[in-house]
Protein backbone atom coordinates (compact mmCIF):
# COMPACT_ATOMS: atom_id res chain seq x y z
CA UNK A 1 0.00 0.00 0.00
CA UNK A 2 1.33 3.44 -0.83
CA UNK A 3 0.13 6.98 -1.35
CA UNK A 4 1.59 10.36 -2.33
CA UNK A 5 1.28 13.36 -0.03
CA UNK A 6 2.14 16.84 -1.28
CA UNK A 7 3.11 19.35 1.39
CA UNK A 8 3.02 22.81 -0.24
CA UNK A 9 3.57 24.61 3.05
CA UNK A 10 7.11 23.20 3.21
CA UNK A 11 9.15 25.61 1.09
CA UNK A 12 12.20 23.31 1.00
CA UNK A 13 10.52 20.01 0.30
CA UNK A 14 9.18 19.48 -3.22
CA UNK A 15 7.33 16.21 -2.68
CA UNK A 16 6.70 13.74 0.12
CA UNK A 17 5.74 10.11 -0.39
CA UNK A 18 4.67 7.63 2.29
CA UNK A 19 5.17 3.91 1.75
CA UNK A 20 3.86 1.22 4.11
CA UNK A 21 5.11 -2.37 3.82
CA UNK A 22 3.94 -5.31 5.89
CA UNK A 23 5.60 -7.45 8.53
CA UNK A 24 5.19 -11.23 8.66
CA UNK A 25 4.57 -13.68 11.48
CA UNK A 26 3.70 -17.37 11.90
CA UNK A 27 5.95 -18.47 9.06
CA UNK A 28 5.29 -22.17 8.64
CA UNK A 29 7.91 -23.85 6.46
CA UNK A 30 10.72 -21.42 7.19
CA UNK A 31 14.17 -22.82 6.26
CA UNK A 32 12.66 -24.37 3.10
CA UNK A 33 12.82 -21.10 1.12
CA UNK A 34 16.62 -21.32 1.01
CA UNK A 35 19.25 -22.19 -1.58
CA UNK A 36 20.19 -25.48 0.09
CA UNK A 37 16.55 -26.58 0.25
CA UNK A 38 16.18 -25.82 -3.48
CA UNK A 39 12.39 -26.05 -3.27
CA UNK A 40 10.00 -25.32 -0.47
CA UNK A 41 6.62 -24.35 0.90
CA UNK A 42 5.82 -21.50 3.27
CA UNK A 43 2.56 -20.33 4.81
CA UNK A 44 2.64 -17.08 6.76
CA UNK A 45 0.61 -14.03 7.77
CA UNK A 46 1.29 -10.49 6.56
CA UNK A 47 0.31 -8.07 9.30
CA UNK A 48 0.28 -4.53 10.59
CA UNK A 49 1.24 -4.28 14.25
CA UNK A 50 0.91 -2.26 17.46
CA UNK A 51 1.66 -2.73 21.17
CA UNK A 52 -0.85 -5.08 22.75
CA UNK A 53 -3.80 -3.26 24.28
CA UNK A 54 -2.95 0.12 22.76
CA UNK A 55 -5.53 2.16 20.88
CA UNK A 56 -3.27 3.69 18.23
CA UNK A 57 -3.20 2.63 14.58
CA UNK A 58 -1.77 -0.68 13.43
CA UNK A 59 1.39 0.05 11.47
CA UNK A 60 3.88 -1.60 9.18
CA UNK A 61 7.28 -0.32 8.13
CA UNK A 62 6.58 3.32 7.27
CA UNK A 63 9.04 5.07 4.97
CA UNK A 64 8.65 8.79 4.40
CA UNK A 65 10.53 10.02 1.34
CA UNK A 66 11.18 13.76 1.02
CA UNK A 67 12.59 15.24 -2.18
CA UNK A 68 14.54 18.52 -2.19
CA UNK A 69 16.02 20.78 -4.84
CA UNK A 70 19.78 20.32 -4.57
CA UNK A 71 22.69 19.96 -6.95
CA UNK A 72 24.60 17.97 -4.30
CA UNK A 73 22.51 14.86 -5.04
CA UNK A 74 22.85 13.55 -1.51
CA UNK A 75 20.70 10.81 0.03
CA UNK A 76 19.95 10.81 3.75
CA UNK A 77 18.73 7.61 5.42
CA UNK A 78 17.23 8.01 8.90
CA UNK A 79 16.68 4.64 10.57
CA UNK A 80 14.64 3.75 13.63
CA UNK A 81 17.97 2.82 15.25
CA UNK A 82 20.01 6.03 14.96
CA UNK A 83 23.25 4.04 14.83
CA UNK A 84 22.29 3.07 11.27
CA UNK A 85 21.66 6.64 10.08
CA UNK A 86 23.57 7.33 6.88
CA UNK A 87 24.29 10.15 4.45
CA UNK A 88 25.80 9.36 1.09
CA UNK A 89 26.20 11.03 -2.30
CA UNK A 90 24.63 9.46 -5.37
CA UNK A 91 28.03 9.45 -7.09
CA UNK A 92 29.46 7.28 -4.29
CA UNK A 93 26.78 4.65 -4.81
CA UNK A 94 27.31 4.73 -8.57
CA UNK A 95 31.08 4.30 -8.05
CA UNK A 96 30.56 1.36 -5.65
CA UNK A 97 31.97 3.45 -2.81
CA UNK A 98 29.57 2.31 -0.11
CA UNK A 99 29.28 -0.25 2.69
CA UNK A 100 27.67 -3.41 1.29
CA UNK A 101 27.13 -4.67 4.85
CA UNK A 102 24.62 -1.85 5.32
CA UNK A 103 21.11 -2.82 4.21
CA UNK A 104 20.11 0.77 3.44
CA UNK A 105 23.02 1.72 1.20
CA UNK A 106 22.94 -1.74 -0.40
CA UNK A 107 19.31 -1.13 -1.36
CA UNK A 108 20.25 2.17 -2.97
CA UNK A 109 22.80 0.26 -5.08
CA UNK A 110 20.06 -1.65 -6.95
CA UNK A 111 18.12 1.52 -7.85
CA UNK A 112 18.51 3.51 -11.09
CA UNK A 113 19.87 6.57 -9.29
CA UNK A 114 20.73 8.20 -12.61
CA UNK A 115 17.06 9.25 -12.72
CA UNK A 116 17.74 11.77 -9.94
CA UNK A 117 18.50 15.16 -11.49
CA UNK A 118 19.52 18.08 -9.25
CA UNK A 119 17.69 16.60 -6.28
CA UNK A 120 18.53 15.29 -2.82
CA UNK A 121 16.44 12.70 -1.01
CA UNK A 122 15.69 11.93 2.61
CA UNK A 123 14.22 8.58 3.67
CA UNK A 124 12.83 8.38 7.23
CA UNK A 125 12.20 4.78 8.30
CA UNK A 126 9.74 4.04 11.11
CA UNK A 127 8.75 0.69 12.60
CA UNK A 128 6.16 -0.46 15.14
CA UNK A 129 8.50 -3.23 16.37
CA UNK A 130 11.98 -3.31 17.82
CA UNK A 131 14.96 -4.12 15.57
CA UNK A 132 15.78 -7.82 15.48
CA UNK A 133 12.20 -9.00 16.00
CA UNK A 134 12.46 -11.78 13.37
CA UNK A 135 9.32 -10.51 11.65
CA UNK A 136 10.82 -9.79 8.24
CA UNK A 137 11.46 -6.10 8.91
CA UNK A 138 14.74 -5.97 6.95
CA UNK A 139 13.00 -7.15 3.79
CA UNK A 140 10.13 -4.74 4.45
CA UNK A 141 12.57 -1.83 4.75
CA UNK A 142 14.37 -2.76 1.54
CA UNK A 143 11.09 -3.26 -0.35
CA UNK A 144 9.75 0.02 1.01
CA UNK A 145 12.80 1.96 -0.16
CA UNK A 146 12.46 0.46 -3.64
CA UNK A 147 8.72 1.22 -3.84
CA UNK A 148 9.28 4.80 -2.63
CA UNK A 149 11.92 5.42 -5.27
CA UNK A 150 9.90 3.94 -8.13
CA UNK A 151 6.85 5.96 -7.05
CA UNK A 152 8.90 9.11 -7.59
CA UNK A 153 10.95 8.25 -10.64
CA UNK A 154 9.58 5.21 -12.48
CA UNK A 155 5.94 4.78 -11.48
CA UNK A 156 5.11 2.16 -14.12
CA UNK A 157 7.40 -0.35 -12.39
CA UNK A 158 5.08 -0.40 -9.37
CA UNK A 159 2.72 -2.53 -11.45
CA UNK A 160 5.09 -5.50 -11.35
CA UNK A 161 5.18 -6.71 -7.75
CA UNK A 162 7.11 -9.82 -8.75
CA UNK A 163 9.95 -7.64 -10.03
CA UNK A 164 9.98 -5.48 -6.90
CA UNK A 165 10.14 -8.56 -4.66
CA UNK A 166 12.98 -10.01 -6.76
CA UNK A 167 14.93 -6.73 -6.63
CA UNK A 168 14.49 -6.58 -2.84
CA UNK A 169 15.71 -10.19 -2.61
CA UNK A 170 18.78 -9.34 -4.71
CA UNK A 171 19.84 -6.73 -2.15
CA UNK A 172 20.52 -9.32 0.56
CA UNK A 173 21.55 -12.16 -1.76
CA UNK A 174 23.73 -10.44 -4.36
CA UNK A 175 24.82 -7.12 -2.86
CA UNK A 176 25.23 -8.14 0.79
CA UNK A 177 26.09 -11.82 0.07
CA UNK A 178 23.85 -13.05 2.89
CA UNK A 179 22.23 -16.43 3.44
CA UNK A 180 18.63 -15.45 2.78
CA UNK A 181 15.29 -16.99 1.95
CA UNK A 182 12.68 -15.49 -0.35
CA UNK A 183 9.52 -15.43 1.76
CA UNK A 184 10.15 -12.10 3.51
CA UNK A 185 10.53 -10.01 0.36
CA UNK A 186 7.43 -11.51 -1.26
CA UNK A 187 5.40 -11.11 1.94
CA UNK A 188 6.47 -7.47 2.27
CA UNK A 189 5.63 -6.54 -1.32
CA UNK A 190 2.40 -8.50 -1.84
CA UNK A 191 0.94 -8.34 1.69
CA UNK A 192 -1.93 -10.76 1.02
CA UNK A 193 -2.81 -11.38 4.67
CA UNK A 194 -2.82 -15.17 4.89
CA UNK A 195 -0.61 -16.38 2.08
CA UNK A 196 0.86 -19.52 0.57
CA UNK A 197 4.37 -19.25 -0.89
CA UNK A 198 5.92 -21.86 -3.16
CA UNK A 199 9.63 -21.98 -3.94
CA UNK A 200 9.74 -23.90 -7.21
CA UNK A 201 13.46 -23.77 -7.91
CA UNK A 202 15.29 -21.39 -5.57
CA UNK A 203 15.05 -18.44 -5.88
CA UNK A 204 12.03 -18.73 -8.21
CA UNK A 205 9.06 -18.00 -5.95
CA UNK A 206 5.29 -17.74 -6.34
CA UNK A 207 2.80 -16.36 -3.83
CA UNK A 208 -0.94 -16.90 -3.51
CA UNK A 209 -3.58 -15.43 -1.21
CA UNK A 210 -5.43 -17.80 1.11
CA UNK A 211 -9.06 -16.73 1.30
CA UNK A 212 -10.35 -16.54 4.88
CA UNK A 213 -13.87 -16.12 6.16
CA UNK A 214 -14.48 -12.88 8.06
CA UNK A 215 -14.97 -14.91 11.22
CA UNK A 216 -11.59 -16.64 10.85
CA UNK A 217 -9.85 -13.34 10.15
CA UNK A 218 -11.36 -11.82 13.30
CA UNK A 219 -10.42 -14.86 15.41
CA UNK A 220 -6.82 -14.63 14.22
CA UNK A 221 -6.63 -10.91 14.96
CA UNK A 222 -8.28 -11.31 18.38
CA UNK A 223 -6.31 -14.39 19.41
CA UNK A 224 -2.76 -13.62 18.28
CA UNK A 225 -0.14 -12.28 20.68
CA UNK A 226 3.50 -11.82 19.69
CA UNK A 227 6.17 -11.60 22.40
CA UNK A 228 9.51 -9.88 21.72
CA UNK A 229 12.24 -11.18 24.05
CA UNK A 230 15.20 -9.17 22.73
CA UNK A 231 17.12 -8.42 19.57
CA UNK A 232 17.69 -11.50 17.44
CA UNK A 233 21.32 -12.60 17.17
CA UNK A 234 21.81 -16.22 16.14
CA UNK A 235 24.25 -16.15 13.25
CA UNK A 236 26.45 -18.83 14.84
CA UNK A 237 23.52 -21.21 15.36
CA UNK A 238 22.21 -20.60 11.85
CA UNK A 239 25.68 -21.23 10.41
CA UNK A 240 25.83 -24.59 12.19
CA UNK A 241 22.46 -25.60 10.73
CA UNK A 242 23.50 -24.53 7.22
CA UNK A 243 26.86 -26.30 7.53
CA UNK A 244 25.02 -29.46 8.56
CA UNK A 245 22.83 -29.22 5.44
CA UNK A 246 25.84 -28.63 3.19
CA UNK A 247 27.87 -31.49 4.66
CA UNK A 248 25.46 -34.30 3.84
CA UNK A 249 22.38 -34.10 1.62
CA UNK A 250 20.65 -36.70 3.78
CA UNK A 251 20.29 -33.96 6.41
CA UNK A 252 18.00 -32.11 4.00
CA UNK A 253 15.37 -34.73 4.87
CA UNK A 254 14.88 -32.87 8.16
CA UNK A 255 13.35 -29.99 6.17
CA UNK A 256 10.49 -32.11 4.82
CA UNK A 257 8.38 -31.92 8.02
CA UNK A 258 8.64 -28.12 7.82
CA UNK A 259 7.34 -28.17 4.24
CA UNK A 260 4.46 -30.36 5.33
CA UNK A 261 3.59 -27.97 8.17
CA UNK A 262 3.27 -25.17 5.60
CA UNK A 263 1.13 -27.28 3.25
CA UNK A 264 -1.14 -28.49 6.05
CA UNK A 265 -1.32 -25.03 7.64
CA UNK A 266 -2.37 -23.41 4.36
CA UNK A 267 -5.04 -26.09 3.89
CA UNK A 268 -6.31 -25.56 7.44
CA UNK A 269 -6.59 -21.80 6.91
CA UNK A 270 -8.38 -22.29 3.58
CA UNK A 271 -10.85 -24.52 5.44
CA UNK A 272 -11.13 -21.96 8.28
CA UNK A 273 -9.98 -24.60 10.77
CA UNK A 274 -7.92 -22.75 13.38
CA UNK A 275 -7.57 -25.81 15.61
CA UNK A 276 -5.65 -27.65 12.88
CA UNK A 277 -3.79 -24.46 11.95
CA UNK A 278 -2.69 -23.94 15.55
CA UNK A 279 -1.43 -27.52 15.66
CA UNK A 280 0.69 -26.81 12.59
CA UNK A 281 2.22 -23.77 14.31
CA UNK A 282 3.25 -25.84 17.34
CA UNK A 283 4.49 -28.75 15.23
CA UNK A 284 6.63 -26.41 13.13
CA UNK A 285 8.23 -24.99 16.28
CA UNK A 286 9.05 -28.53 17.45
CA UNK A 287 10.64 -29.35 14.08
CA UNK A 288 12.66 -26.12 14.26
CA UNK A 289 14.08 -27.31 17.56
CA UNK A 290 15.05 -30.62 15.97
CA UNK A 291 17.22 -28.71 13.48
CA UNK A 292 19.13 -27.28 16.46
CA UNK A 293 18.05 -27.00 20.13
CA UNK A 294 19.12 -23.35 20.28
CA UNK A 295 16.56 -22.36 17.63
CA UNK A 296 13.88 -22.63 20.33
CA UNK A 297 15.72 -21.62 23.48
CA UNK A 298 14.81 -21.61 27.15
CA UNK A 299 13.15 -18.18 27.07
CA UNK A 300 10.73 -19.27 24.36
CA UNK A 301 10.06 -22.51 26.23
CA UNK A 302 9.23 -20.50 29.35
CA UNK A 303 6.73 -18.38 27.42
CA UNK A 304 5.12 -21.49 25.92
CA UNK A 305 4.86 -23.16 29.34
CA UNK A 306 3.13 -20.11 30.81
CA UNK A 307 0.71 -19.84 27.89
CA UNK A 308 -0.23 -23.51 28.23
CA UNK A 309 -0.65 -23.21 32.00
CA UNK A 310 -2.96 -20.17 31.80
CA UNK A 311 -5.21 -20.84 28.80
CA UNK A 312 -3.97 -23.62 26.55
CA UNK A 313 -3.41 -21.87 23.20
CA UNK A 314 -4.34 -23.27 19.81
CA UNK A 315 -0.68 -23.07 18.83
CA UNK A 316 2.57 -21.11 18.90
CA UNK A 317 5.37 -20.36 16.45
CA UNK A 318 8.88 -19.01 17.03
CA UNK A 319 9.09 -16.49 14.21
CA UNK A 320 11.75 -16.57 11.54
CA UNK A 321 14.55 -19.10 11.65
CA UNK A 322 14.61 -19.07 15.45
CA UNK A 323 17.50 -18.70 17.86
CA UNK A 324 18.54 -16.24 20.54
CA UNK A 325 16.21 -13.25 20.74
CA UNK A 326 13.40 -12.42 18.35
CA UNK A 327 9.72 -13.18 18.81
CA UNK A 328 7.18 -15.92 19.32
CA UNK A 329 3.56 -15.64 18.14
CA UNK A 330 0.89 -17.42 20.17
CA UNK A 331 -2.64 -18.07 18.92
CA UNK A 332 -5.31 -18.17 21.62
CA UNK A 333 -8.94 -19.17 21.22
CA UNK A 334 -10.28 -15.73 22.14
CA UNK A 335 -9.36 -12.15 22.94
CA UNK A 336 -10.10 -12.86 26.59
CA UNK A 337 -7.54 -15.67 26.68
CA UNK A 338 -4.98 -13.46 24.91
CA UNK A 339 -5.53 -10.67 27.44
CA UNK A 340 -5.25 -13.12 30.36
CA UNK A 341 -1.92 -14.36 29.04
CA UNK A 342 -0.46 -10.88 28.56
CA UNK A 343 -1.59 -9.86 32.05
CA UNK A 344 0.04 -12.90 33.70
CA UNK A 345 3.13 -12.73 31.49
CA UNK A 346 3.80 -9.10 32.36
CA UNK A 347 3.72 -10.10 36.01
CA UNK A 348 5.65 -13.39 35.84
CA UNK A 349 8.10 -13.06 32.94
CA UNK A 350 11.00 -10.74 32.10
CA UNK A 351 9.75 -7.14 32.48
CA UNK A 352 11.67 -6.16 29.34
CA UNK A 353 9.54 -8.36 27.08
CA UNK A 354 7.27 -6.45 24.68
CA UNK A 355 3.83 -7.69 23.60
CA UNK A 356 2.23 -6.99 20.21
CA UNK A 357 -1.13 -7.51 18.55
CA UNK A 358 -1.84 -7.58 14.82
CA UNK A 359 -4.21 -6.81 12.00
CA UNK A 360 -4.07 -8.87 8.81
CA UNK A 361 -3.37 -6.75 5.74
CA UNK A 362 -6.15 -8.31 3.63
Amino acid sequence: MWKSIVLPEDIDCIRTFLTVTQLRICDLGGWTDTWFSKSGNVCNLSVLTRRFGHNGPFRGIDILLNEFESKKQKIQLLAMDASFDTEIFVKDIENDNYDNNNLLTSTLAVLPLGLIKNKSLSFRIMSPVEPGASMGASASVSAGLIISFFAHYDFTRLRDKQEIAEIAFSVEKEIMNLQTGTQDQFSAVYGLGAQKITIIDYPRTEIEKIELSQSTKEKLENGLVTVFIGRHNSSDTHSMVIEKMEKDEINLNSLEPLRQCAIKGAKALAENDLIKYGGCLSDNTAYQKELHPNLVGDEFEGIIDLAVAINRPLGYKVNGAGGTGGTISILFNSREHAENFVSYAQEKLNPNYIYYEHKLTC
